[in-house]
This record gives structure tokens, C-alpha cells and sequence, in this order.
């Protein structure tokens, strides 16, 4: 019996509706898995960010171009590498400035120029900003250690811009995308001694779901596509080559991801991932969800209406037809 399907804007309204604009906007977190035709995974992949970014969200679209995507820390510096911090760090420091009083001046949020529009001393300004970080950013343990210490710094770098703040700014971000290779350079200005790996980085995107919402935004959206790791087939690369099938090993590390995000999703505020994934997925016995058993129970629902989809299921079937 062929399973129920949604179209693409029955499901994209319902999770507008119920999800971008209610449950994730006010906390909540969720993990969504849409099986499309890879045809058509792109054009839905666009609409979910074009709506995320409607309603105020951060949003990362990870395709199939990134490598070894089935590690959480190349999943995550693949994410943080389509995250403008330095924006969201502008944004959080005129928000905290405003909290304690400051009139701000047009531009750049300079310590002098901030104390020239309220005509203070730079000083009380500055002990304004070391404090309120302290408390907000430092102190705040729902984030990370390492990640706090990254903002604290990327917030400092927003307000005094002077050439050591905006290098070490610089590393941070570098850091965060993967990109840093001697990590000793942070470990000496800022206090983090460890990359971002396979056991920190969920910590990580835990971190920065919480932040962007500090930062003023609706939360974080996450859209990836998983579709090539149960095709058994080769798929056309980037140059228009063949691609070989990515091996077993890979496609069971990609269902061990998706599984650890179904499974932490109650451990996050503000962030929903949506995986997308072809036919493959159900379809296939070998290279499937049913390769992995702890996959599939998460994803199978237990009752079901025979003719009718469930839109809020952890796993819809979308067809334009």
C-alpha cells in the first residue's frame, strides 16, 4: 500500500504556522524529515529558508557539497560558516547597551562614540560593557564554556574595534567554520583550548540556537540534505562526474546524526532541523531507514490513518502531484 503523501504547501504552512511562527519562535525545538524526489528537494529546501528568513530566523541550508556532512562538527562549521556573527554579536551589544540607558549613535558602536552621544566618560562605558557581558554572556550556562568565550569576544571586538579585538574576532569565526589551524592563537588571547569535534559540536549548535535568540532573532532553521546516502546508484557531481555511492559506513554514520537529533531535541530552545531525504529512505531495504533500526522506530509512526498524512509526523511524504 502506497503511503499517504502532502503537498509541499499543505506541510510548508503547518510548519509556518505552528512551528516557525509559534513553537520554535517561543522555545521549542523540533526535527523534521521530509522524503521528496531529489528533483524537487531543492526548490522545497529554498521555500523553507525564504520562509525562515521571513519570520526573523537565522538559516542554513547544508547540501550534499559538504564532506563527511555526518559528523556533528562538520555538520556544525558548516552551519557557523552561513551564521553573519559579527552581525548577531552588533545586535545583541546595541540591545544590552539600550537595556542600561545608552542613547546610540548612528554607525559603528564604539565605546568613545557611545559615551561622546551620552556625554560620559569612555570609562563608565567601558565598565558598562565588561560587566554586562560578564553577567549575560559569561555567566549564561546554557551555552558552552568555549562558546560563550567566543561571543564575550565577538561582542567586545563590536564595541572597541581596535586591531587585537578585531584579530582575535577573526580567529573566533575562523574557529567556529572549522577553518582555525593552530589553535594555540586563541588558546592564548581568549582561553579555549579545544576545536570543535565530534563530542563538543552538538554542545555547539545547542549554543548557538540560544545565542541567535539573545541576539534578537526567532530562533535557528537548519535545512540538510541527506537525499544521496541511500541511493545505491552514482549521482552526477558539482563538474558533472560520477559520483560513487557514499560507502555503508557513511550512510549509517548519517542515520546515527539524524537519529541524535530526533533524540536531543528536547535539549534545545529555539532551533528546528529539517532533513531531507529521497525515496530511498523508505524504500530502500539495504541502504534505507531499515538498515538502521533505531533510525526507523523514531521515524515510523505507530498508528496511522491509512489515507490520510500527518503533517506533525517526525517524517512526511511530500509529491507535487
Amino acid at each position: 500500500m502506497t503511503a499517504p503523501t502532502l503537498s509541499p504547501r499543505a506541510w510548508l504552512d503547518v510548519i509556518e504556522r505552528d512551528y516557525l511562527m509559534d513553537f520554535i519562535r517561543h522555545g521549542g525545538a523540533g526535527v523534521k524529515v521530509a522524503v521528496v524526489a531529489p528533483e524537487q528537494s531543492g526548490g522545497l529546501a529554498s521555500e523553507l529558508v525564504e520562509t525562515g528568513r521571513r519570520h526573523g530566523f537565522v538559516t542554513a541550508l547544508v547540501d550534499d557539497s559538504v564532506p563527511r556532512v555526518y559528523y556533528m562538527d562538520r555538520l556544525f562549521n558548516a552551519i557557523a560558516a552561513q551564521v553573519d556573527w559579527p552581525a548577531l554579536a552588533f545586535d545583541f551589544m546595541s540591545s544590552l547597551l539600550r537595556s542600561h540607558g545608552y542613547s546610540l549613535p548612528e554607525g559603528t558602536l564604539t565605546v568613545d562614540r557611545v559615551a561622546r552621544a551620552n556625554s560620559i566618560d569612555p570609562q563608565q562605558v567601558q565598565m558598562t560593557v565588561e560587566r554586562a557581558l560578564t553577567a549575560s554572556v559569561l555567566g549564561d550556562r546554557v551555552m558552552a564554556r568555549d562558546f560563550r568565550l567566543a561571543m564575550n569576544q565577538l561582542c567586545r571586538a563590536a564595541v572597541e574595534q581596535d586591531d587585537i579585538q578585531l584579530e582575535q574576532a577573526g580567529l573566533v569565526q575562523a574557529w567556529l567554520r572549522g577553518e582555525l589551524h593552530a589553535i594555540g592563537s586563541l588558546s592564548r588571547g581568549i582561553g579555549i583550548f579545544e576545536r570543535i569535534n565530534r563530542y563538543n559540536a552538538r554542545a555547539m549548535l545547542t549554543s548557538a540556537a540560544e545565542w541567535v535568540r539573545l541576539a534578537g532573532r526567532s530562533g535557528l532553521l537548519v535545512v540538510i540534505d541527506v537525499g544521496r546516502f541511500a541511493i545505491a546508484r552514482p549521482s552526477p557531481g558539482p563538474d558533472g562526474t560520477a559520483l560513487r555511492p557514499p560507502s555503508r559506513t557513511a550512510v549509517l554514520d548519517t542515520y546515527e546524526l539524524m537519529r541524535q537529533c530526533l533524540d536531543g531535541a528536547d535539549e534545545v530552545s529555539g532551533l528546528l532541523t529539517v532533513f531531507l531525504a529521497g525515496p530511498e529512505l523508505v524504500e530502500d531495504e539495504r541502504r534505507g531507514m531499515r538498515a538502521y533500526p533505531a533510525l526507523e522506530l523514531r521515524l515510523t509512526d505507530d498508528v496511522r490513518d491509512r489515507d490520510r498524512p500527518n503533517p506533525y509526523a517526525p517524517m512526511v511524504r511530500i509529491s507535487w502531484s
